[in-house]
């Protein structure tokens, strides 16, 4: 393969801007990977993409690139493979150490943490490599009882919404629904894993739902639920008590936010969808404040009397 005579230190600069591969430049990067030799420069090319703070959404441009070297270099793949799980080893270790300074630091770890797993699964379907214990473990780690279900739920969902039907042969809900209403045409499912081997891990999913994500959102809205009454009776006094309230609206936020991402997970993997007491909303005027406070004891009272 020719490539186009240029000086060492052009292609040094060249190399750095692969700290930048996004979906949008994509295409100049793979232009570039014709063009220049890179040979003396991959263990760069590596640590910058792999430094880089890419996000989810760029993963799939960042493994086209990386393909393409692939195609052109001998044995880079198993290069890349190796830093890569370096990569996330080191930080998942870091994060490991000590928890987040605060919601926004909080945030960018799941990101971050959400792109590396993203990069290790579509590394794995472009062939450049072939263990697929790699990404079993990777799984393993989201749903296993060490991991922390308000950090680690959020980046499964995404990465089923992904590739479960690629992997798994999973369809969603919505889709079965489509199909069978006659929306939407039905097609073959070609997912890496066979029939039955998709089969064990689906059950591994349907326990890590009915056994842990399914209780602690029942325990979450037992809380929610005594809480309520709690500040409900807080609100009717004359100066009712703001820390109460604070500790209402904040659990309420963390239930919305898990039965969310329940609901989510549910429909992607066509499991049940959780089942909760309807919610209702009344308002008590309180001088010019109008607070709004869930009752639904209140209202599943008077329907017993109905």
């Amino acid at each position: 393969m020719s490539f186009e005579s240029v000086k060492f230190d052009s292609i040094q600069r060249v190399a750095k801007k692969f700290t930048k591969i996004t979906e949008d430049n994509k295409n100049e990067f793979l232009d570039d990977v014709q063009k220049y030799n890179f040979s003396k420069v991959l263990d760069e090319i590596i640590k910058y993409i792999l430094e880089s703070k890419f996000e989810f959404k760029d993963v799939n441009a960042i493994i086209l690139v990386v393909s393409e070297l692939n195609q052109i270099y001998e044995n880079f793949h198993k290069k890349f493979f190796e830093n890569m799980k370096k990569a996330i080893k080191d930080f998942l270790d870091t994060i490991g150490k000590t928890p987040p300074k605060n919601e926004e630091d909080e945030e960018k770890r799941i990101s971050k943490k959400k792109a590396l797993f993203r990069l290790a699964i579509e590394a794995f379907l472009y062939g450049l490599f072939t263990d697929f214990n790699y990404i079993k473990d990777i799984l393993i780690q989201l749903i296993s009882l060490k991991s922390n279900l308000f950090q680690d739920f959020p980046i499964l969902i995404s990465l089923m919404r992904s590739f479960g039907e690629q992997i798994f042969s999973i369809r969603p809900t919505s889709i079965k629904k489509l199909i069978k209403d006659g929306d939407f045409p039905d097609y073959d499912l070609n997912s890496h894993l066979n029939l039955q081997q998709a089969e064990k891990y689906v059950e591994g999913f349907s326990s890590f739902y009915k056994k842990r994500v399914l209780i602690v959102l029942g325990e979450e809205h037992k809380n929610l639920m005594e809480l309520e009454k709690k500040n409900y009776e807080n609100l009717k006094k004359l100066e009712s008590n703001n820390e109460i309230q604070n500790e209402y609206q904040k659990k309420r936020q963390i239930f919305t936010k898990l039965l969310r991402l329940t609901r989510a997970f549910a429909e992607i993997m066509d499991f049940e969808p959780p089942e909760l007491a309807e919610e209702n909303i009344i308002r008590l005027e309180e001088g010019e404040k109008i607070k709004m406070v869930i009752l639904n004891f209140f209202f599943q009272t008077i329907k017993n009397f109905q």
